[in-house]
């Protein structure tokens, strides 16, 4: 119920106008009636009620939230119906036309056609249903309808980053590399309720955009609430993977951590497809401040649940960043290259990946199932743990292999590609370089490096 209250504050000019520059500057305005005239009919009447304006809705919405009000449609027009004459003009409304609090039904009514091209769910209920009702209407869904539905998912991720680009004032803060942490946090729509849930009997939420999910304490997973070992946080929400910039590794607060681009989908505990959208929409918005083709790609961090997803790497190497991750306990961080094209005399002669990095092949030996990147309590458990760690990455290090290029793609086979050809049949390749070549080595399969009587180079020989 709509209650008709009168408003307990008011906003200064300087709040109003602040606000309309952000939208100004952001082109939402123009976006979303630009996407409204492309969708509507033609015919129609003019309106002879009060006339609203999108700047008008969209500078009080976000004057509310600068103030820590709930920017609800009711506490908006509430806002709209209170101004004075010359910050209604501001934002666009006709003061003759002036809207009041009682004035809900037709305030509603134009947002929702003005919203319309931006609502990926506007053909489904917003109210609770259950979850097979839920599926056999998004199954019945024509292609043309799926097609809006995507399309009105683009437009709204288009608008929601231009308007978050736009609160940004300064866009390239000095010193910056493009370096990013990507996180995603989940905003309850609906707390757990004894009728929602996951099962077809079970309801989802009111809000068609959300998902009920649970997250299990026992390994921080986000599940949809179905074998659950210990149930933390739950209930119908929404996923938001944001993007935010900070400094460079040597100064990480230079840099004050802004986000800088979202993407909005289901509860996860991490979307690769989400942090794609968000780091195109970063890019796209003229926030990436990697210096250039040769300078090294920015840092992206993360957290341990997305280099576990799949297509994690592939989304990296798309976009060009560098990830900072850590590794599950459990993973192997050794992997030597044991194809046949890397295969000499019948020993693997091809490089060993240790901990992300490629080492000579001796490395593997040398190795074993030691990591190679431990945590420090681990070495101060241990006898000795840091001189025997140190004496480790003094005889392995000198063994890491220089680097001629980023990681590439490149086709299997030689010849021209075909048109159309996949992308997907393409391996990543990168090119090294042995580190006797460099000098940092002594090793038989290079007699050059054999006739180098520097003490501080090692030997690898006999171990071919």
């Amino acid at each position: 119920m709509i209650t008709h209250k009168t408003l307990g504050y008011q906003l200064t000019d300087d709040c109003i106008e602040q606000c309309a520059q952000c939208i100004e500057r952001s082109d939402a305005t123009t976006l979303i009636e630009q996407f409204y005239q492309e969708q509507r009919g033609v015919g129609g009447r003019r309106t002879t009620g009060p006339v609203y304006s999108i700047l008008g809705v969209l500078t009080i919405g976000l004057a509310l939230m600068i103030i820590g009000r709930v920017p609800s449609l009711a506490e908006i027009l509430r806002v709209l119906s209170a101004l004075p004459d010359h910050q209604l003009v501001r934002i666009g409304m006709n003061p003759a036309r002036r809207a009041r609090s009682t004035d809900y039904p037709s305030f509603w009514g134009w947002l929702t056609r003005r919203l319309e091209p931006l609502d990926q769910g506007i053909d489904l209920p917003a109210r609770r249903v259950t979850n097979k009702e839920h599926r056999a209407q998004l199954a019945a869904r024509t292609a043309t309808q799926q097609a809006a539905s995507e399309l009105a998912r683009d437009r709204l991720l288009i608008v929601v980053n231009r308007i978050i680009a736009a609160s940004i004032e300064d866009p390239a803060p000095q010193g910056g590399r493009g370096d990013v942490v990507i996180d995603e946090s989940i905003v309850l729509l609906a707390g757990a309720d004894k009728g929602l849930g996951s099962r077809d009997d079970k309801r989802r939420g009111a809000a068609y955009s959300g998902k009920f999910f649970a997250r299990d304490l026992a390994d921080n997973s986000v599940t949809d609430g179905e074998k659950v070992r210990r149930v933390g946080k739950r209930g119908v929400g929404i996923g938001i993977t944001a993007v935010s910039r900070l400094g460079p590794p040597d100064d990480l607060y230079a840099i004050a951590a802004t986000i800088t681009a979202v993407a909005l989908h289901h509860p996860t505990s991490a979307s690769i497809d989400g942090t794609r959208i968000a780091l195109e929409m970063h890019q796209l918005n003229g926030l990436d401040q990697r210096l250039g083709p040769r300078a090294r790609q920015p840092y992206l961090t993360v957290d341990m649940a997305y280099n576990q997803k799949k297509g994690f790497n592939d989304m990296c190497l798309d976009l060009g960043y560098s990830p900072v991750v850590r590794y599950p306990v459990s993973w192997n961080t050794v992997f030597a290259s044991e194809s046949p094209e890397h295969i000499v005399d019948g020993q693997p002669a091809g490089p060993v990946q240790l901990a992300g990095d490629f080492y000579c092949p001796v490395a593997q030996s040398m190795a074993g199932k030691w990591k190679l990147v431990r945590k420090t309590v681990d070495l101060k458990d241990g006898k000795d743990g840091f001189d025997q760690h140190d004496r480790r990455l003094e005889k392995l290090l000198p063994l890491l292999m220089g680097t001629n290029s980023r990681p590439y793609r490149k086709r299997t086979r030689t010849g021209r590609p075909k048109n159309g050809e996949d992308v997907e049949d393409q391996r990543v390749r990168v090119d090294l370089v042995c580190p006797a070549v460099q000098g940092r080595v002594r090793c038989p399969l290079k007699p050059a490096s054999l006739s180098v009587n520097d003490p501080a180079i090692c030997a690898v020989s006999g171990l071919f």
